[in-house]
């Protein structure tokens, strides 16, 4: 199976743990969201879930998703570039394929892991995240407008983010005719 594939089977599953009634209760859930603005620069997040189960005081988790191991020695290389996502995060998560991690002891201490099973039938939670940020820091604008259409652009099925595969879909429903009306690029 390629890094493509690989990607989009843990999307699939992060869709299946996280959206709607998923295993926190619910929570808005998007794919590729942009953390644009507020000292976020132009970051983007492969996943993030928004739990909107009230004992769970609205938590924000962000999910970096890793295909193969080279992809993620290449990100244990880059520190930096996963800052945003601890300033703005309750609690980041890494999420591989299976023997994509050789050893915990290489990922930092604040990452939660959650590895594919064999076969992609599941996730299993290898590690749990530390507490980062705090759940009372305001989202910027920009970050719960691109959550939104993240959100949007998963009508019920798990589809990727673009009207194309939107368009795919056999069972017609509302939400998908008026994404279809938005246009490919959002507006």
């Amino acid at each position: 199976m390629g890094d493509r594939q690989v990607t989009a089977e843990l999307e699939r599953l992060l869709y299946r743990r996280h959206h709607a009634t998923g295993g926190d209760g619910p929570s808005v859930f998007g794919l590729h969201v942009k953390g644009l603005g507020a000292g976020l620069g132009t970051s983007e997040f492969d996943a993030v879930a928004l739990h909107t189960w009230g004992s769970r005081n609205h938590r924000l988790d962000i999910f970096e998703i890793k295909a193969s191991r080279a992809d993620l020695l290449t990100e244990l290389r880059k520190p930096e570039k996963w800052q945003p996502a601890r300033e703005l995060a309750d609690h980041f998560w890494l999420v591989t394929g299976p023997r994509v991690v050789r050893d915990i002891r290489e990922l930092p201490r604040e990452w939660g892991w959650l590895e594919a099973s064999t076969g992609f039938h599941r996730l299993i939670e290898r590690r749990e995240p530390v507490r980062l940020g705090s759940s009372d820091m305001p989202l910027p604008r920009s970050f719960v407008v691109s959550m939104f259409l993240a959100e949007c652009s998963i009508p019920g099925k798990f589809v990727r983010k673009t009207t194309a595969s939107i368009r795919d879909l056999d069972a017609p429903d509302p939400v998908q005719e008026a994404l279809l009306d938005v246009g490919s690029d959002g507006r």
